[in-house]
């Protein structure tokens, strides 16, 4: 098995409980961590083509949607494309979702789109720089590329005694046996960013707030949560 079928097969496995636990109808940029309404790093989207790479349930493309965009979301899951859908309908806004890998997006036609964005979605993507390349491809010249992660920092500590448990430097698979995920460093990220085509305008790394699911999760607790980014943004343009 590869690992987009793995990665596919893995969220295949997890989106009921997923969909159910999350569903905020906004441009939410991470767990935990302000919203597009307070952080302001988009801006208008009213008649722009907006892309959202790993959409998940659709929420985040609905709530473009409510704002005037012309939105189209992909996902690699059926079970997440086949709620977004539903969901759209139950909202009365328009929405084209493919289900697909972000990797490659040969459905969206190059040059076509004023925004692309993802929300913590890249973490599972095995070749970075390729979705980079594709992103830059399909956006418009000074096209806009929004995505947000999770904080290559935040992992290396541990949860209860906040020692460091594993080494920044180290990129690759994460090695979590739940499911495949891959960390790279920032400069990793940003220069992959540069050697696609896109000129980084602000890195962002908000504070995060307690979220209540964290509570049953063994990565996160309070003091950590105040002292290290759990979300890292960026922002670029072609």
């Amino acid at each position: 098995m590869n690992k987009i079928n793995r990665i596919k097969e893995e969220w295949e496995g997890r989106s009921e409980g997923y969909l159910k636990e999350y569903n905020p109808i906004e441009i939410d940029y991470g767990p935990g961590v302000p919203n597009e309404n307070k952080l302001n790093i988009i801006g208008s989207v009213k008649n722009k083509k907006v892309l959202d790479l790993g959409c998940g349930g659709g929420q985040i493309s609905i709530a473009f949607a409510k704002k005037g965009a012309k939105v189209t979301g992909i996902d690699l899951s059926d079970k997440h494309i086949e709620f977004a859908k539903k969901l759209a309908k139950k909202h009365k806004v328009k929405i084209l979702f493919e289900r697909g890998s972000f990797q490659k997006f040969p459905m969206i036609k190059s040059k076509s789109q004023d925004i692309v964005f993802s929300s913590w979605a890249f973490l599972y993507s095995p070749d970075l720089k390729q979705v980079f390349k594709e992103a830059n491809r399909v956006l418009k010249n000074e096209g806009l590329f929004v995505f947000s992660q999770d904080h290559p920092f935040f992992h290396c500590f541990g949860n209860n005694d906040l020692e460091i448990k594993q080494s920044y430097l180290k990129s690759g698979s994460a090695g979590n046996p739940n499911f495949m995920a891959f960390r790279r460093t920032i400069s990793e990220i940003f220069n992959a960013l540069k050697e696609s085509g896109f000129n980084v305008e602000k890195i962002i790394e908000p504070k995060s707030k307690w979220y209540a699911r964290w509570k049953d999760e063994k990565y996160f607790n309070k003091k950590k949560i105040e002292m290290l980014p759990t979300t890292i943004i960026f922002k670029a343009r072609k």
